[in-house]
């Protein structure tokens, strides 16, 4: 690596530094502190520094990758939400979480660190099936059906504007469709088609870069997803894969200078809370400069919301298994087999925030439920460090794919990763039943268009 390089990496760490501390400095309450245990405090700040090293780490290797999604999620929910909650002594949902349980949460926190590292920092064999799946993903992708494509998209915006409404589409408020009187089939519809959308733009903008398809193919086409899917219209989580994963597919920008992560920073401190007011309102009832005003007025304390809720969420899971125990992998069956109707397994396991609101008797039950809070309350402490060891290979696993490429042909892999990679911040708040069915069929849509794109030549990865 020349001088030049060198010095280009170190001011990014120092401004991501600079970023991380300039952050602790505006949450953290400069006046009365309600809380103060040393010991909370000190498993919080340890944590802190050994995400933000573990995040430095991983964008000192790649601009973008699944750990820096993983340790970005971390920094954000468990150590910025988390230390603000508690210093202002109010928890989303239920107010108050004593110290012994922070205490607990944040050693859980270390053991599903310790996991993580275990599984993406050290190196076993490379089994046969491995090997076989990474040959798959990395078949070339070539479109030979640009304007069979560009139909599609045609086809899904025309079939949204009619069924919704050109002005409805504008607005998450007003945008809600429901394509069956079935809930699961109607969902699985709707996400199948924002799929296609999505995996034929990504398609068609890769071809567009190898210059074998027009720019009107790539304008009409993102045009389409952008009328259909606009991101004021959707579900945050969607808008920031969608919009996210073009743009990573677009711009060879992204992958060669660390521009990424400051990105993905200032889109979720302002960008996802102003989108937060289409919620509920109509596209014409939304003041967006006022919207930004109450973020940038209310930053140190938007925190306390209950979009945060990832760490109280967590403590409550520990209350779960404290005394009633583990489910004893129960949730993950029904995470598994999220596809069986409710009608055939009548006592199918709900989302695991949706069951710990429903043993605590609350009315609402629309809870996320992080992935730590996932293992445990399926298998204890032996299941946070399990769950962590085979997410961490997974990680890795993906992020070899990707970043490890011997020629410049298009391969499944490039059109899936990016927006199952920004997906996956969103798995890592749960819960993992909704986030696990919106991912699958992410992916078996996207598999499937890149099948029927694929060319007869295979990439060889190392």
């Amino acid at each position: 690596m020349d001088r030049r390089k060198l010095a280009v990496k170190f001011v990014s760490y120092f401004v991501l530094l600079l970023i991380i501390l300039l952050l602790i400095w505006i949450v953290i309450p400069s006046g009365h502190v309600s809380r103060h245990n040393w010991l909370v405090i000190t498993t919080f700040f340890v944590n802190g520094i050994l995400w933000t090293s573990l995040l430095l780490y991983e964008v000192g290797k790649h601009p973008y990758s699944f750990s820096i999604i993983h340790w970005t999620f971390f920094l954000l929910f468990f150590f910025f939400a988390a230390i603000v909650q508690y210093m202002n002594n109010y928890f989303p949902w239920i107010k108050y979480r004593s110290d012994d349980v922070l205490i607990n949460a944040n050693l859980m926190l270390m053991l599903w660190t310790l996991g993580i590292v275990i599984g993406r920092y050290t190196r076993i064999p490379t089994v046969e099936h491995q090997s076989k799946l990474k040959e798959k993903l990395s078949c070339s992708v070539e479109c030979n059906h640009t304007l069979i494509l560009v139909a599609i998209a045609i086809a899904i915006a025309l079939i949204r504007i009619k069924t919704v409404g050109f002005a409805n589409l504008l607005s998450r408020g007003t945008s809600s469709y429901s394509a069956s009187d079935n809930g699961s089939i109607s969902m699985l519809v709707e996400k199948c088609m924002q799929a296609t959308s999505y995996f034929l733009t990504a398609i068609v903008i890769l071809t567009y870069k190898k210059r074998k398809c027009s720019i009107g193919a790539l304008i009409i086409s993102g045009g389409c997803l952008l009328i259909a899917y606009p991101p004021t219209g959707i579900a945050r989580y969607a808008a920031a894969a969608i919009y996210f994963g073009l743009l990573l597919t677009f711009s060879e920008k992204l992958k060669t200078k660390n521009i990424f992560i400051f990105i993905l920073l200032g889109a979720f401190s302002f960008v996802l809370p102003v989108l937060n007011v289409f919620r509920h309102l109509a596209f014409s009832q939304v003041d967006l400069s006022s919207a930004l005003k109450n973020v940038t007025d209310n930053f140190s304390t938007m925190w306390l919301a209950g979009d945060y809720d990832a760490y109280t969420m967590l403590t409550l899971a520990i209350d779960y298994v404290s005394t009633r125990g583990t489910t004893w992998m129960r949730q993950l069956v029904g995470v598994i087999f999220f596809w069986m109707p409710r009608a055939i397994w009548k006592n199918k396991p709900v989302g695991s925030g949706y069951f710990i609101a429903e043993q605590l008797g609350w009315s609402f039950k629309n809870l996320s439920c992080p992935l730590p809070g996932e293992a445990y309350i399926n298998l204890g402490f032996i299941g946070v460090l399990l769950f962590a060891i085979l997410i961490g290979k997974i990680m890795r696993f993906l992020d070899s794919c990707y970043w490890c490429r011997d020629n410049e042909d298009n391969r499944r892999i490039d059109v899936l990763y990016p927006v199952i990679m920004m997906l996956f911040f969103f798995m890592c708040r749960g819960d993992l039943l909704s986030s696990a069915a919106y991912m699958v069929a992410y992916i078996v849509v996207g598999y499937i268009m890149c099948s029927v794109n694929k060319t007869n030549k295979t990439n060889k990865t190392n």
